[in-house]
């Protein structure tokens, strides 16, 4: 079942767009694996956040035995992996996807834990049970126009996979957690130790969707000048962008960090517009426009 579509993207730069496709291209296949399964539910590009930290989850897969994370990658060329799980594009290295979507992963789970009381049963009736255990796991879903080097011997990254192959593998584990459900014997890690019910798996859909913040929200952010606290804001450029006060004629550092990941970014301009762009995790998104100087205001 797909309980939350991707959210479209406004005016996307060439770099945006291509990931915007990939992850299209990853939500295609989930509603054709799930669209129809009535104990499967799929949240496509949700965002959460906890004590202001935020994740950009690409497509969250919950079943009866756990989660799955897949982390979409645009890649037309090669992605190389070796031996020490170090990632690279053409030359040039680039942070784990895969530790990424773990930290994702993380965040969920402490989420999860802080509101485990109205979303998970009381075993007995008494104890209250936990989010400790559940299965949270990953996998990156690269394009399907690029290709995978696994350089070095016995290179072996099972998370990282072709996008047409993730729902299979999804698949197989979910039918792993069933069988040793089955056995009522422990099949290795934790393979069928844990179970939502319909009506947990049910709490926990509402919660998601009711803990999803938009992009839209890091636009509402005001920014003032530190000198005055006016909002008569325009961005200049002097070695680095920066706030210049129309009040005071003050000057203001941009601090922006990644929503996703929680780095430092880096200011790009596109007319009178400026971005704030995460290096770690590829991520951009626009906050804040200068306001046009007509002949009148000059």
């Amino acid at each position: 079942m797909i309980v939350k579509e991707k959210s479209p993207v406004k005016n996307p730069s060439p770099k945006v767009r291509q990931g915007d496709d990939a992850e299209k291209q990853m939500s295609h296949y989930l509603l054709r694996a799930f669209g129809d399964e009535k104990d499967v539910f799929v949240f496509n590009d949700l965002r959460i956040e906890r004590n202001g930290e935020f994740a950009q989850i690409d497509h969250l897969v919950m079943h009866s035995f756990g989660f799955f994370i897949v982390e979409s990658k645009s890649v037309n060329g090669e992605m190389k992996v070796n031996e020490h799980n170090e990632f690279s594009r053409a030359t040039t290295g680039i942070p784990s996807p895969i530790e990424q979507a773990k930290r994702q992963g993380a965040l969920l789970r402490k989420l999860f834990q802080d509101n485990r009381e109205p979303l998970l049963n009381k075993m007995l009736g008494m104890f209250q049970t936990s989010f400790g255990g559940c299965p949270i796991e990953v996998c990156v879903a690269i394009s399907d126009g690029g290709t995978i080097n696994r350089v070095g011997k016995n290179v072996e990254v099972p998370e990282l996979m072709k996008a047409n192959l993730v729902c299979g593998f999804i698949l197989d584990e979910i039918q792993r957690h069933r069988k040793a459900r089955n056995l009522l014997r422990k099949a290795g890690g934790s393979y069928g130790l844990y179970k939502l019910s319909p009506e947990e798996q049910e709490s926990i859909r509402a919660f998601l969707l009711q803990s999803h913040r938009g992009q839209n929200a890091d636009t509402i952010k005001t920014y003032l000048c530190s000198s005055c606290g006016s909002s008569d804001l325009r961005i200049q450029f002097a070695k680095t962008y920066y706030f210049k006060c129309g009040a005071c004629q003050g000057s203001t550092p941009i601090q922006n960090v990644c929503t996703s990941c929680g780095k430092t970014t880096k200011t790009k301009k596109q007319k009178y517009k400026y971005s704030s762009v995460c290096q770690a995790c590829s991520s951009e998104r626009v906050f804040f426009e200068n306001k046009q100087i007509t002949p009148k205001d000059s």
